[in-house]
């Protein structure tokens, strides 16, 4: 809508809450963002108001009660933060175990007349991805590409470079299972120690040394057979196509 003067504003009119995770996966040491809007808890349009929702998950059914806090006075938007732990549960944060399912539950009073229970969920991924069939391809006289799999999406590192342990580190981002990674401005003739790792999109992270002593490949030599200047004849024997 717009006011008198003619300035855009947002009018969050009563009726059910909706609540958000800020994502689908967490790992089993994380921090999880809630945020919740309802009008109906906006109780004092001049102060900033709370509300409590609940948190639980497979492994600590129990969990944690988590208050959630108004942006700023007379906007119905609430934020809150829980932590995750690995194990059973405890004071100040949620037990949570690889695969289990994290669900945080808001009591909302009135959802167009009714109380309604309104609950998020989220699934626990505390395993890093599978690495395997690490390969150098396409070697040059200065570039190599390195290849690898993964058994689930996840993104892209290489860390490489001339001494153990390499230093240098190559990224992409992008959340494939076949990954692909070009390294460039290589020396020539010269021998390069590297791993590879991969992060899913929870952070669990898997990195492969071949066992700590590293994975390596040496670079072609650009050998020059033959130099002559052939601006003028000169004077080779030649058949055929020449």
């Amino acid at each position: 809508g717009f006011d008198l003067d003619g300035v855009s504003t947002v009018h969050i009119v009563p009726g059910c809450g909706e609540m958000d995770l800020d994502r689908a996966l967490f790992s089993c040491e994380d921090s999880v963002s809630i945020e919740l809007i309802d009008a109906d808890i906006n109780l004092d349009p001049g102060t900033v108001d709370t509300i409590t929702v609940e948190v639980v998950s497979t492994s600590d059914p129990q969990g944690e009660t988590v208050m959630l806090t108004e942006s700023g006075p007379d906007t119905s938007e609430f934020f809150g933060n829980v932590d995750v732990q690995e194990g059973s549960g405890g004071t100040g944060h949620v037990g949570v175990a690889h695969g289990d399912t994290l669900t945080v539950t808001y009591q909302d009073g009135d959802c167009e007349g009714e109380p309604q229970v309104v609950e998020e969920t989220a699934t626990i991924d505390c395993v890093g991805p599978v690495i395997s069939n690490v390969q150098v391809i396409e070697i040059t006289d200065n570039s190599a590409l390195v290849t690898w799999t993964t058994d689930e999406a996840s993104d892209s590192v290489v860390t490489f470079g001339e001494t153990t342990p390499p230093t240098s580190v190559i990224s992409d981002d992008q959340m494939v299972m076949q990954h692909s990674v070009l390294l460039t401005d290589l020396l020539s003739c010269t021998s390069y120690r590297f791993s590879v790792g991969s992060s899913d999109p929870a952070g669990n992270e898997t990195v492969d040394m071949a066992g700590g002593s590293y994975h390596s490949f040496l670079t072609w030599e650009l050998v020059v057979f033959i130099d002559e200047n052939m601006d003028t004849d000169p004077g080779w024997s030649y058949e055929g196509q020449w």
